[in-house]
């Protein structure tokens, strides 16, 4: 008995002595593959660093760098340790990657400028059916272009309804863009936009004038405003108008709105007028609805005196058919006596 139990403590011995060293001999094995791989790192890392320098090619770096950190990152992923980079391939990363974010900043930046340089078509229509004006907003969405319902200094084409002879309505939107120097077009402009999906020459559309009065007024203001500098430019340069009366259709503001444009002085009171804080050949007009509704002894009492200093007075008419040919009128053609 003695015996056997000394056999079997022998076997038992043998066995655990056998076990750690297995052990021993497989962790042994697993140190010497991680330097292997540590080593493979670092050549990695190496062949990186030599492959940036002198490189140019911002694209190529980029992705080049790209493919060894996505390298470096898998082994690191498989051994579950952190392998150390230098300094220098670092601050190489970085640079690239700081280079390339600033050519898509730039990249971006040209996208923006050329759509807003595409964007300088700003239109708005009058007469124009709702059909016509679904139109015409897809034809800005689609080419690069604005909208608007109603008139602002920023439009540049006023898109009237189709006309054979280019003789349309006077409206308010037509004479605001007259006075601006606006581009005025039939609405067969809009189709040919369409038809080519781009922007067409406006000369062969521009309308040449209005039903009441105006002949070419749109051309001639639009030629006349393309040399600005000169206060001569201006319809109304060399005039101070007065509103007296009620005015309803079109309305006091819409009119003061369009002569803000017109280069005139225009007055709220005609007893704040000082002649001598104006030019020998300035003249003061005094604008009325009609001749029926100029009532001259109300005129004398809000004048205060100042009724001495006024040239003319004058139907409003003579407004808007100065600005539908973008020519002062002569006033003695509407003067009220």
């Amino acid at each position: 008995k003695t015996n056997k139990k000394k056999k079997n403590t022998a076997r038992r011995k043998s066995i655990a002595y056998n076990n750690s060293s297995n052990k021993k001999h497989k962790k042994q094995n697993s140190n010497n593959n991680n330097d292997e791989e540590d080593d493979d790192d670092k050549e990695n890392i190496e062949d990186m660093e030599d492959t940036n320098e002198g490189d140019t090619d911002l694209d190529e770096d980029y992705d080049y760098d790209n493919d060894n950190e996505s390298t470096v990152l898998k082994k690191r992923k498989r051994n579950g340790k952190r392998v150390s980079r230098s300094s220098s391939t670092v601050y190489q990363t970085n640079k690239v990657r700081k280079l390339n974010s600033n050519q898509k900043d730039v990249s971006s930046k040209s996208k923006k400028k050329s759509t807003s340089e595409n964007n300088t078509f700003k239109l708005c229509a009058t007469g124009l059916s709702p059909e016509n004006i679904v139109t015409v907003k897809r034809i800005c969405s689609k080419l690069g272009g604005s909208f608007y319902s109603k008139y602002n200094k920023n439009i540049t084409h006023i898109v009237c309804k189709h006309s054979h002879n280019k003789i349309v309505p006077r409206t308010m939107k037509y004479m605001s863009g007259i006075v601006n120097g606006c581009w005025i077009v039939d609405y067969d402009w809009i189709k040919s936009c369409s038809l080519h999906s781009k922007w067409m020459n406006e000369v062969n559309f521009e309308i040449k004038g209005d039903l009441s009065n105006g002949s070419n007024g749109p051309k001639r203001s639009r030629t006349i405003k393309s040399k600005p500098g000169h206060e001569e430019n201006n319809l109304f340069y060399n005039k101070t108008i007065f509103m007296f009366g009620e005015f309803l259709n079109p309305k006091r503001s819409e009119i003061n709105s369009l002569l803000k444009s017109t280069g005139c002085n225009l007055l709220t009171q005609l007893s704040s007028y000082d002649s001598e804080m104006e030019d020998e050949d300035h003249e003061v007009v005094v604008i009325v609805p009609d001749s029926f509704s100029f009532d001259v002894s109300k005129f004398a009492k809000i004048s205060k005196g100042n009724d001495e200093e006024v040239d003319a007075v004058v139907d409003v008419t003579w407004i808007f058919d100065s600005i539908s040919d973008f020519e002062c009128k002569p006033i003695e053609t509407y003067q009220i006596s």
